[in-house]
């Protein structure tokens, strides 16, 4: 917690990857997978600006 990630900041969590949607602080409750509004998981299908 309370790790800052930046807009298209990409992380690995429980084995999967993720692209950070908006800039924030982290907080318990807004991990990857737990949190939608602020990312989404990663994959070979995401349009170009995603990347």
């Amino acid at each position: 917690m309370g790790r800052p990630y930046g807009k298209s900041d990409e992380v690995t969590y429980q084995g999967r990857r993720y692209i950070c949607l908006f800039s924030h602080t982290s907080q318990a409750r807004w991990a990857p997978g737990q949190a939608p509004t602020l990312w989404v998981m990663c994959s070979d299908a995401l349009p170009w600006h995603m990347r």
